[in-house]
């Protein structure tokens, strides 16, 4: 099992990154065999 943390410093609101990383990075961890899933949450400031 792995995890990645990114933090995105630059983001208005959680929802935009979620959108972001849906568009972006999902898109290709959808084609990982194996992949359980991936989230994006709000760890405060």
């Amino acid at each position: 099992m792995y995890v990645v943390i990114r933090k995105f410093n630059r983001m208005r609101s959680v929802a935009e990154a979620a959108r972001r990383a849906e568009s972006g990075l999902g898109q290709m961890l959808k084609q990982t065999p194996g992949l359980q899933g991936y989230c994006v949450f709000d760890a405060g400031h």
